[in-house]
C-alpha cells in the first residue's frame, strides 16, 4: 500500500467537511466505474459493477467498497486495511491544486 498516497488523500479529506470532500471526488471518481456515499460518519468508495443480464438488460449492479475514510471529531482517519492499492493510487493522482 502506498502510504504516501493515502496521506495524501487524508490532508485533502481534512480540508472541510464529508459532504465536501464527497462533491470534491464523487465527478472525478465516476468516468472511472466509483462512487462515493456518506454512511454515519464515514465516507465510503465503491467500484461498481454490472453482472449478469443480455446487453445490460436485467444486469445487477454490485457496489464493493474500496475506501473507507472515518470522521471522528477533529480527526480524519483512513485505515490502510479497508483501502483498495489501485484505488488510492486512482484517487491520490486525480486531486490537484485547483
Amino acid at each position: 500500500m502506498d502510504s504516501e498516497a493515502l496521506h495524501k488523500i487524508q490532508v485533502w479529506a481534512k480540508h472541510g467537511t464529508p459532504k465536501q470532500f464527497q462533491i470534491e471526488i464523487e465527478a472525478k471518481i465516476a468516468p472511472h466505474g466509483y462512487v462515493v456515499a456518506i454512511e454515519g460518519n464515514n465516507l465510503v468508495c465503491y467500484k461498481v459493477e454490472k453482472k449478469g443480464g443480455f446487453i445490460g438488460i436485467g444486469a445487477r449492479q454490485t457496489r464493493q467498497p474500496v475506501l473507507r475514510i472515518i470522521y471522528d471529531q477533529d480527526r480524519v482517519l483512513v485505515p490502510a486495511e479497508d483501502a483498495a492499492p489501485e484505488f488510492v493510487s486512482l484517487l491520490a493522482s486525480l486531486l490537484r491544486v485547483h
